[in-house]
């Protein structure tokens, strides 16, 4: 019974997470400075890891990159990227570096990186398939 209770929470989570990103919508657009974005991330994220203090870098061209983002999805998946990237980090001083570029006059290009092992070939395939986690407890988001 527990083993069928943990796998119905688990798939509960996995559509309660489908459901907030369909109901999300254009509307919610609206211009987000991306240096200060960043920095309110970087506290919020470190405050909740606090064994990440110093072990973020980010780069970025210029001070004023401006998107025109939903700012929940963008915190989500700046959330998710820097969770994983910290997790298979070595979680030293150079666990993670992001970079944030002008990718066309109308595209801005957000690269997470870590310091880790990298991603093994036989997972590499599936990196973004929907629901695809190599966490126990993961949901493949």
């Amino acid at each position: 019974y527990n083993i069928i209770d943990s796998n119905i929470q688990r798939i509960d989570k996995m559509l309660e997470d489908v459901s907030l990103l369909n109901k999300r919508d254009n509307i919610s657009r609206q211009p987000i400075n991306l240096m200060k974005f960043w920095l309110e991330f970087k506290q919020e994220f470190t405050l909740n890891n606090p064994d990440a203090i110093g072990c973020l870098r980010m780069n970025m061209d210029g001070n004023n990159l401006t998107v025109l983002v939903d700012s929940m999805h963008l915190q989500q998946v700046m959330w998710n990227l820097c969770n994983n990237a910290w997790r298979h980090s070595r979680q030293d001083e150079n666990a993670i570096t992001v970079l944030i570029r002008s990718s066309g006059r109308m595209h801005i290009s957000i690269v997470v990186a870590d310091n880790g092992k990298g991603v093994p070939p036989d997972v590499r395939n599936h990196l973004f398939e929907p629901f695809y986690t190599t966490e126990k407890q993961g949901t493949g988001l």
